[in-house]
């Protein structure tokens, strides 16, 4: 469950990042979309639900749905040529393990702001 961090908005900007690591700088990003007609309400009000399932010839599909107002939006996410490489990815896995300390502090300074 996710919501909006702002008040009164009435879109989301839902973005899709593949990696291990807390901050989106670190990851890739694979998507992005938008969730519109979200009423104007409080911060952490909205409550938007997202939904991903991989299904076959690994197309990942993610849905998000507003359980307040019920509109909701999908996207399906193609691997392609425009993936990360496997090499890429180990990488990824490389640098998380090696942040990880680091990454901890950053989300708890992260989680410290946004309450």
């Amino acid at each position: 469950m996710i919501s909006c961090i702002r008040s009164l908005k009435k879109r989301d900007l839902i973005q899709v990042y593949e990696g291990e690591r807390v901050r989106t700088k670190d990851n890739y990003l694979l998507s992005k979309f938008e969730l519109t007609s979200i009423p104007p309400a409080p911060r952490d009000v909205p409550q938007i639900e997202a939904t991903f399932d991989i299904g076959i010839h690994s197309i990942l599909k993610i849905s998000v749905v507003n359980k307040t107002t019920g509109r909701s939006n999908r996207i399906p996410i193609i691997f392609d040529n425009s993936r990360l490489s496997k090499e890429e990815i180990e990488r990824m896995v490389v640098d998380a393990k090696k942040y990880r300390t680091e990454d901890e502090k950053v989300a708890q300074r992260i989680q410290a702001r946004n309450f």
